[in-house]
């Protein structure tokens, strides 16, 4: 909506893998978690991506500081091939901070319709849904255009994922 006050034209809306900002996927107020929290929710969403579970956090873990679970997470990741091997904590951390800053801008978004195209570019490994659309469709006036790209949530930014999304990508700017 800004870009089109600015006078700018949008011919479609190109999308990566998230959940549209819809009353139906904000179930999470992310405000009130602690670090704890939401290191645990971040490891859940990722198990869940890949239909796994990452059994990260158990009583006992729930006793240790911010800086111990995160070293128990890193682990646990690796050995689940969650993250790359050579992954650090300090990058862990910032992973997880952007988890939830994209939380909270969902949660702090509000949706408008989208008169133009919308595409989807999702990971093929979602799974079976209720919306395939991920609540886009409800913020769409024309169908839309779900292309499956042939990775997992987590891994669809990486090689060798996004040369595939990169070639895909690239048919639909140009």
């Amino acid at each position: 909506k800004k870009l089109h006050k600015q006078g700018h034209k949008v011919k479609r809306l190109v999308l990566l893998d998230s959940l549209a900002p819809v009353e139906s996927n904000k179930t999470t107020d992310i405000y009130e978690y602690d670090d704890s929290k939401l290191l645990a929710n971040f490891a859940e969403d990722m198990a869940g991506s890949r239909e796994n579970n990452l059994s990260v956090f158990d009583d006992k873990l729930q006793q240790l500081d911010i800086d111990e679970q995160l070293n128990h997470f890193l682990e646990q990741a690796k050995i689940a091939n969650f993250v790359p091997p050579d992954i650090g904590k300090q990058q862990l951390h910032y992973l997880v901070q952007v988890f939830k800053s994209n939380i909270q801008a969902m949660l702090n978004y509000v949706p408008q319709v989208y008169p133009n195209r919308i595409i989807l570019f999702q990971a093929s490994n979602i799974g079976e849904l209720n919306n395939p659309t991920l609540g886009w469709d409800e913020l769409s006036s024309k169908p839309v255009e779900i292309i499956y790209i042939p990775s997992e949530h987590y891994t669809m930014l990486s090689l060798p994922h996004v040369q595939l999304l990169k070639e895909q990508l690239k048919l639909y700017l140009d």
